[in-house]
């Protein structure tokens, strides 16, 4: 009669203990995952700092003045961000093709380190005419967070005019009006009413800032900035640059990278590779996620 008792009590006790459970699983949330450290740097995505490990691997392999050849090489194909801006400032490129992300971070960035220090004549955002109009008139209400396409623009269009207070901001997005007349014509492509919204607004000796998603800068035919430049044969428009703005912590292959740089004591973010295609070959091959954020475009900034 004892054992039956004692049985029933921690049948009693193990229901409880479960109904326990199943109530903190419900009402607790976990504590984010901790960064792992390494020597240089954190790690966000441990499953793929096997690219590092690799990079390393095949770095230490290498004939040591081949080594130091290579670091050489990775030294002089990056620069600092302070030191970019300041070049560009001075060559002056016409049009600047700034390929973002939708999200809080990189605006944030951009706000503080790019358009507070580069100063535009023309601003040109992912947005119908229509729609800037009410950003701005919320901006000059003092709106202090405004999304497009969910990413707050406030404190990224306050540094542009602060930086330059003459400054034009355009919406150049494809307006309902394009979308249903190329839809009626079975011809033209949504690109195309970006390039055309562009050009309505375009004047020569001005410097151009177009943000927008980062694939429509990619040097492609049936991108807005592959098809601005196979169309500008007549010279119409000067110099142009597209560039990739990519976060250090993004992704998994970008971390790699960054921290397989810091393992050889090469600049930590922001940096950035000027000219992509002067990247050493070996390092695209050891991150190939690269060649798609930073070959496709003129210069990649890692922030």
């Amino acid at each position: 009669m004892r054992n039956l008792l004692y049985g029933c009590i921690l049948v009693i006790i193990g229901v409880f203990l479960a109904m326990g459970y199943d109530w903190a699983k419900e009402n607790f949330v976990p504590s984010p995952q901790a960064l792992i450290q390494h020597k240089k740097g954190n790690i966000r995505y441990p499953e793929i700092d096997y690219l590092r490990e690799n990079a390393l691997r095949k770095f230490s392999d290498i004939p040591a003045h081949e080594r130091q050849q290579l670091r050489d090489s990775l030294s002089s194909a990056i620069t600092t961000l302070d030191s970019w801006l300041e070049r560009i400032s001075s060559t002056r490129p016409e049009v600047i093709c700034v390929g973002e992300n939708h999200d809080d971070v990189t605006r944030s960035f951009l706000a503080s380190r790019f358009f507070s220090k580069y100063p535009v004549d023309v601003l040109m955002l992912e947005t119908t005419h229509d729609d800037l109009a009410i950003l701005i008139k919320l901006i000059e209400s003092g709106s202090t967070r405004l999304s497009l396409l969910e990413a707050d623009v406030a404190e990224l269009l306050r540094a542009a005019r602060k930086t330059n207070p003459g400054v034009s901001i355009y919406g150049i997005e494809e307006s309902r009006s394009q979308r249903v007349a190329r839809f009626g014509s079975g011809a033209g492509s949504r690109e195309q009413s970006i390039v055309e919204n562009f050009r309505a607004h375009f004047g020569a000796g001005q410097k151009y800032a177009v943000l927008y998603g980062a694939l429509h800068c990619l040097d492609k035919p049936h991108w807005f900035f592959g098809r601005l430049r196979g169309k500008n044969a007549d010279g119409e428009i000067g110099s142009t640059l597209s560039v990739n703005v990519v976060s250090a912590r993004g992704s998994g292959e970008t971390e790699a990278f960054v921290n397989f740089l810091q393992e050889l004591d090469l600049p930590s973010p922001p940096f950035v590779v000027p000219h992509t295609t002067m990247l050493h070959a070996e390092v695209y091959a050891w991150f190939p996620q690269l060649t798609q954020n930073f070959r496709q475009y003129d210069a990649a900034i890692v922030f």
